[in-house]
């Protein structure tokens, strides 16, 4: 398997797929985008994209999330990780590597702050 291949075939659950994968072309990257998915459904308890099915296929490919007022009650550095792995362009989004170095990961954000 070479990570730099971009896949094609479009697969995965649709709360968690990536915009780039509903258009079949998607590298590794889209994963991050699963990632900021899961985040953000266990500090807030919801998915990202609510109501029927095409209308959360929609949503995900215009790739703006809209928040909940449960999230913008998280500490400003679990906004920042969701909010920068939940963006449309894979070349703009959080890589594995960032995201392990992010301040949220990392713990060095407002102390006692869990989410």
């Amino acid at each position: 398997w070479d990570p730099s291949t971009r896949m094609v075939r479009a697969c995965g659950s649709i709360h968690y797929v990536a915009p780039e994968v509903l258009m079949q072309s998607y590298t590794k990257q889209a994963d991050m985008w699963s990632m900021g998915v899961i985040v953000y459904m266990l500090l807030t308890g919801r998915p990202v994209f609510q109501g029927p099915e095409q209308e959360i296929l929609r949503k995900i490919k215009a790739g703006k999330p809209r928040f909940s007022s449960r999230f913008l009650k998280l500490s400003e550095a679990a906004q920042d990780f969701v909010g920068r792995l939940l963006v449309k362009n894979p070349m703009d989004r959080l890589s594995a590597q960032m995201a392990l170095e992010h301040p949220w990961i990392q713990g060095r954000h407002l102390a006692g702050a869990a989410a």
